[in-house]
């Protein structure tokens, strides 16, 4: 699992590290991200991963725990009353975790005003021949900046 969410954040970050020209490439990139995220939360997608751990632990000998069996923590903190299955500590506490860890990070970084703003800028780059060029996003990111543009210039 995070070998998937490592490769989809990497190929955004590298995406995103290239200059100008890859401004546009970066934030869909950002939405597929995203969106690759959103679909690995899904009950389908916790099962595959599932199979590939159990797979892979038999290929190695290493011994899996029943996910029907209750979760018995290695170092367990005193007080500790809480009784669960192992499927639903690995899916709560990991796999859903780790999963709204990522999703979260990409929101906080690039909510959807953000990549507006992005989009607009890319529009306007001479190095792709203004190929993004889109008059009613641009027009829309100065209606947003009302100091820096009177109604004529609109």
């Amino acid at each position: 699992m995070l070998k998937n969410v490592l490769g989809y954040t990497y190929t955004l970050n590298r995406c995103l590290q290239m200059r100008d020209s890859f401004m546009v490439n970066g934030i869909k990139l950002i939405d597929i991200t995203k969106h690759q995220l959103e679909k690995m939360l899904g009950d389908d997608e916790l099962e595959n991963f599932l199979k590939d751990v159990t797979t892979f632990c038999a290929k190695h000998d290493i011994k899996v725990p029943s996910m029907d069996d209750i979760y018995e923590p290695v170092l367990k903190p005193k007080g500790f009353l809480r009784k669960v299955k192992n499927l639903q500590h690995y899916r709560v506490e990991i796999f859903t975790s780790i999963l709204d860890r990522a999703l979260q990070e990409l929101n906080d970084r690039f909510d959807e005003m953000n990549i507006d703003f992005l989009l607009a800028v890319a529009s306007l780059d001479r190095a792709s021949s203004f190929y993004p060029y889109n008059k009613d996003r641009l027009l829309e990111l100065a209606c947003s900046y009302p100091e820096d543009f009177s109604s004529t210039d609109l």
